[in-house]
């Protein structure tokens, strides 16, 4: 009789921007992708090695401490190793706002929408491939736009100059969260990206 390991079951998708960086090393973008029994799954354009210490901040919690488990094309996964945050606390966090983005599109917006004068924009790929996009509408968090070219979860892209990480797949594009939000006042149809 063989024994094969099973890929674990994803347990939760949950899309955040993050940072990673070694202990010695500097800081590199990246988003969560989903949380399993394995871990913390994270995309990324640079990747670490398995079996690294690294630090990791996700938007919205303290910097953890982790070990790199496994290391793919594009996307890593980690176990925290660190006591603070707790990790029990992290997780359950974590499960918690993957609830929450998997809710309805049209659930309750904190930040007003608008469509700019100017719709038309780049989009920057991580590859460095850059195509044109139709901006659907856009807010102090957010955009949602029309690309031909898909677009996975949890891509980073760049839109205009502002960084955005990939969060729904909508009928007509893709809707993207800013990595850094804009002020509200700087919302107003007469912005460029």
């Amino acid at each position: 009789m063989s024994l094969s390991r099973k890929p674990p079951a994803r347990l939760c998708p949950v899309v955040l921007p993050a940072l990673w960086h070694t202990y010695e090393g500097p800081e590199h973008h990246a988003v969560t992708v989903d949380l399993s029994a394995a871990g913390i799954k994270l995309r990324a354009s640079r990747l670490p090695q398995v079996e690294r210490a690294i630090n990791c901040q996700i938007r919205g919690f303290e910097p953890m401490q982790a070990r790199v488990v496994s290391v793919g094309v594009c996307d890593f996964l980690i176990k925290l190793t660190g006591q603070t945050p707790a990790p029990v606390e992290v997780v359950r966090r974590l499960i918690e706002l993957g609830k929450q983005q998997a809710r309805e599109f049209d659930s309750v917006r904190i930040n007003r929408r608008i469509v700019p004068t100017q719709t038309k924009v780049e989009v920057r790929l991580a590859a460095g491939m850059t195509v044109s996009a139709t901006v659907l509408n856009l807010s102090a968090s957010g955009i949602a736009l029309h690309l031909e070219v898909p677009l996975a979860l949890g891509q980073a892209i760049t839109v205009g100059s502002h960084a955005a990480i990939v969060t729904r797949h909508l009928p007509e594009g893709i809707g993207a969260v800013f990595v850094e939000t804009f002020d509200q006042g700087a919302i107003h149809k007469g912005m460029v990206l």
